[in-house]
């Protein structure tokens, strides 16, 4: 049976966030504002369930199911969107102090300023797509399920003809990705363990190749057949 993919809802919505906190929990950035293995676990899972409740009103979030259980997620901001200050509240992520304590939190938030300064660098004044986070459980990666569920996102992408960016750690995302079209446009070192790299897949107008007017016209006087000489006749 061809697996499909679905909007992520109700009893999956936890199903896809302990997948990701999963995936995710020895990311270098994880890593980085939560040192020790025993407490990373919760401090992963409990930023991934508030970023998610976020995505709620702002994101895209996708699934594919197999046998009633989330193999493969997606959670992403279309065009146009953008998070509030509201949102943030109302999802529960000011309370996050609480859960990780205020030295953990602030290390949180020097990530995410320094992720968000990155974004704006390239994507300020464009609309695009934003590929939060992409995982595939362990006992179903390297079978397709991965570049299944992407496809979606840049299906959407296609057809806004709008770009998609996306930040990785990892040397297994930046070869994914790069197998899915995508370009590395920055290598920006955030802490000794931690280079983090922005990619795009550009669909955007601007982006499409354009013929070179001047290598057309050489070609077409490359083709043209010389003119037949004539004989004037001589008064």
């Amino acid at each position: 049976m061809k697996p499909i993919i679905e909007k992520c809802s109700g009893t999956y919505e936890t199903m896809a966030v302990q997948l990701i906190a999963q995936s995710f929990a020895d990311d270098p950035g994880i890593v980085f504002f939560s040192p020790n293995p025993a407490k990373r676990r919760l401090h992963t899972l409990k930023l991934i369930n508030a970023i998610s409740g976020i995505l709620e009103k702002f994101g895209e979030k996708y699934i594919i199911l197999h046998k009633n259980r989330v193999i493969a997620v997606t959670m992403s901001i279309p065009p146009g969107r953008q998070i509030s200050v509201l949102s943030m509240i109302q999802s529960g992520f000011l309370f996050i102090p609480f859960f990780l304590g205020l030295r953990t939190f602030n290390k949180v938030m020097k990530f995410i300023d320094f992720s968000w300064k990155l974004r704006e660098d390239h994507m300020a004044g464009r609309e695009y797509w934003h590929l939060f986070y992409l995982a595939v459980h362990p006992e179903y990666r390297r079978k397709g399920y991965g570049k299944l569920i992407l496809s979606n996102i840049l299906d959407h992408a296609a057809k806004d003809k709008k770009p998609v960016f996306l930040q990785t750690f990892t040397e297994e995302g930046i070869k994914f990705f790069k197998k899915n079209s995508f370009k590395t446009v920055s290598e920006t070192i955030f802490s000794e363990k931690c280079t983090m790299r922005c990619m795009i897949r550009d669909f955007s107008i601007s982006s499409q190749k354009t013929k070179n007017p001047e290598r057309k016209e050489k070609k077409k006087s490359l083709n043209r057949k010389p003119a037949k000489k004539t004989n004037k006749a001589k008064k």
